[in-house]
């Protein structure tokens, strides 16, 4: 300090050193994954120095481990916890710099999709498939397209040629996808016989039901049809009803073959 009153008769020096900070880095990796279908994502610079540490922090917590620089990109490692991540580093002269820039992780609903089990159908015969879990705004894609009434929809008609496990991706609003597999064999169909002829006389012995046996049995399936019949699901035929006279009775499997019995 001079001026006109103020003589300065001696100074005196002192060693200030100075230090860069350390450089700042590319942060990369982050962004949004589905829960069931990553570990998380990965974190990492795009380069580093050699002589310089980086620490990861979220919210202001450090977390994974120190990298040490050695010149080219390195990775902190694999993250599952949403957040905006930072990094800060220490020069070898220990000067500290937190990254102005972040990434940030962003965790997605999963899809925990259904489907209908596995079954079989006889050749010409048709079945409905059944898929969930894609909610509202979600999608269906069906594989293979061939056979089914509309590969888009979560509940298609599959009419199968030969016995195909069908594949279906489902998707929510935001991208998460879960995959399911049904299975539905073709068999060849059946030879039906719905029974020998028959002759009843009605009087007080004839019971109040007969019960018609129709082969192959298959109450969801096979079906009888005709005078008397009550109960076609069971074959249940009262004679009373039906009167006298000749009927022919029809037994009809899968709605592909027939056979009678009068």
């Amino acid at each position: 300090i001079t001026s006109d009153s103020i003589c300065v008769l001696a100074s005196n020096e002192i060693l200030a050193q100075v230090f860069a900070l350390p450089s700042v880095q590319t942060l990369t990796g982050g962004g949004s994954y589905c829960l069931r279908d990553a570990p998380g994502l990965p974190i990492g610079l795009s380069n580093t120095v050699a002589g310089v540490r980086y620490m990861l922090y979220r919210a202001g917590q450090r977390v994974g481990d120190t990298l040490n620089g050695n010149g080219s990109g390195r990775n902190f490692g694999i993250f599952n916890q949403p957040g905006f991540y930072r990094v800060k580093s220490i020069s070898s002269e220990g000067c500290e710099f937190l990254f102005p820039d972040s990434v940030r992780i962003d965790t997605l609903a999963s899809v925990n999709g259904t489907i209908s089990p596995d079954t079989f159908v006889y050749l010409g015969e048709s079945v409905q498939l059944v898929a969930t879990g894609a909610g509202v705004g979600g999608t269906y894609r069906w594989y293979p397209s061939l056979g089914l009434s509309d590969s888009t929809v979560s509940a298609p008609i599959a009419r199968p040629d030969s016995t195909t496990t069908y594949r279906v991706v489902i998707s929510n609003a935001v991208n998460c996808t879960d995959t399911q597999y049904v299975r539905i064999e073709v068999r060849p169909i059946p030879v039906v016989f719905a029974g020998n002829d028959f002759s009843i006389c009605l009087n007080t012995s004839i019971p109040d039901t007969l019960y018609l046996t129709g082969t192959p049995f298959d109450s969801a399936r096979g079906i009888w049809s005709g005078v008397g019949i009550v109960d076609g699901r069971v074959g249940m035929f009262v004679p009373a009803i039906a009167g006298t006279g000749t009927w022919r009775l029809v037994y009809t499997f899968a709605n592909l073959v027939s056979d009678t019995v009068e």
